[in-house]
């Protein structure tokens, strides 16, 4: 089951960003700063 993906760092509270995608079915795993929205994905 997925979790929602929290938009908030529960340490210090600042904005997170996303840095890392995964596709489950082939592996491939891409790393970088990307902006995320409660629109997307």
């Amino acid at each position: 089951m997925a979790h929602p993906v929290p938009g908030l760092c529960p340490v210090c509270g600042q904005k997170l960003t996303v840095s890392k995608l995964t596709c489950h079915h082939c592996e491939t795993t891409i790393e970088g700063n990307f902006e995320s929205c409660r629109f997307c994905g």
